[in-house]
């Protein structure tokens, strides 16, 4: 290829060498451009999974907490039910009950934990045989607090 002139011939190849820079350039961006995309992809990801597990710890902190105070409610109330049982099993220095309470009382009791404590399905206060004072004395009843033998067993 001949040109007529020094002028063409320079700017001819002025535009070859400028074409070749813009397409490497081009490819360049386009490379870097791709890697930057797939770097902040993959840091993006990291970053929405570690705040997903936050978010799912403190829910799950939250839910914890919140059967931790139910069941330990309905624990105190236990205590409190056999803590008032044990007062009267125990004697004092005189061998008199530490605490007296009749059956019905008792039964009230149990009955009034339940009912001031919606989250109780029941309580159940179970007596050893005639631990109670004479079950003898209370044979053939079934309701109230009793097995059909006069055992003390409020449920």
């Amino acid at each position: 290829m001949r040109f007529k002139s020094l002028r063409t011939h320079v700017a001819l190849l002025v535009g070859l060498c400028i074409l070749a820079v813009v397409a490497v350039l081009v490819g360049y961006a386009t490379l870097a451009g791709s890697r930057s995309q797939a770097l902040v992809a993959e840091r993006t990801e990291a970053l929405l999974e570690a705040n997903a597990e936050r978010r799912l710890l403190a829910l799950a902190e939250a839910r914890t907490q919140a059967i931790r105070r139910q069941l330990e409610g309905a624990l105190a109330v236990a205590r409190s039910l056999a803590d008032t049982n044990a007062l009267i099993g125990e004697r004092d220095e005189r061998e008199r009950p530490r605490l007296t309470m009749s059956r019905n009382e008792l039964s009230n009791l149990v009955r009034d934990a339940v009912v001031e404590h919606p989250m109780l399905l029941d309580a159940f206060i179970g007596w050893e045989p005639n631990a109670f004072g004479p079950d003898a004395l209370h044979a053939g009843k079934t309701d109230g607090g009793y097995d059909g033998s006069g055992r003390f067993m409020p449920w």
